[in-house]
């Protein structure tokens, strides 16, 4: 029971249900650091997990054309690889017992996160930082900043524990 400061009637503490959550991942070492909390949040609520994996395109149509490149081909194969690295990753990092569902998608990552936290009501996304400095993270901020400034729910957002940041 929490205090109505106003009138000093108690009322019931809102309860907070957190049935989807969005796992984020890029594969690396930094992201694998959110799966913990992830997991433990699942198991606490009955949660499913939507481990979600999105495919960024980095190549331009003029290196395509310089190279004679067949687009189709090479992005088939990029999207191939990645299907496979996130079914290896759910299936690695997220225990049996965790309720899980894949989702791949491609196109810039944080845009891709907010469009599915909508689309699938998520609760709850679960995203890892990764200490990003220097010019790139002048020029273009990082996803997990931009995922907690747009997010339409909570983001817990978890930092690398042993990566040392320097302040700066």
């Amino acid at each position: 029971m929490t205090v109505d400061k106003n009138h000093g009637a108690s009322k019931p503490a809102p309860t907070i249900a957190l049935k989807r959550i969005l796992l984020p991942t890029d594969f690396s070492p930094y992201s694998r650091c959110a799966v913990p909390y992830a997991i433990s949040l699942a198991r606490q609520y009955g949660s499913r997990v939507y481990v979600h994996y999105v495919l960024e395109q980095f190549i331009s149509p003029t290196d395509i054309l310089a190279a004679e490149v067949d687009m189709d081909k090479l992005l088939s194969k990029m999207e191939a690889g990645a299907r496979k690295k996130l079914s290896e990753f759910a299936r690695s990092e997220l225990p049996a017992d965790v309720d899980r569902e894949e989702i791949f998608q491609t196109g810039k990552a944080f845009s891709r996160i907010i469009q599915t936290a909508r689309e699938h009501d998520i609760d709850l996304i679960v995203i890892a930082t990764h200490g990003a400095t220097g010019l790139s993270h002048a020029l273009f901020g990082s996803t997990a900043e931009k995922v907690v400034r747009k997010s339409p729910c909570p983001v817990l957002s978890v930092k690398h524990t042993e990566h040392d940041f320097v302040l700066p």
